[in-house]
């Protein structure tokens, strides 16, 4: 079985909280992977999820 991306709009339903803008910003880093998808938490900013992922 394939799992494709998620497009926009799926996306954005893991981040309900997020301004639009914020929720294209977050497509644009996670690029609609549903793994990484799951590993952003919507509570935080996108700059809290980045830094603890990534540092």
């Amino acid at each position: 079985m394939e799992i494709t991306p998620f497009d926009y709009l799926e996306s954005s339903n893991f981040f309900p909280n997020y301004s639009n803008e914020n929720k294209l910003i977050a497509y644009g880093i996670l690029g609609g992977i549903p793994r990484y998808l799951e590993a952003f938490d919507a509570n935080k900013s996108i700059q809290e999820n980045v830094a603890s992922k990534t540092l």
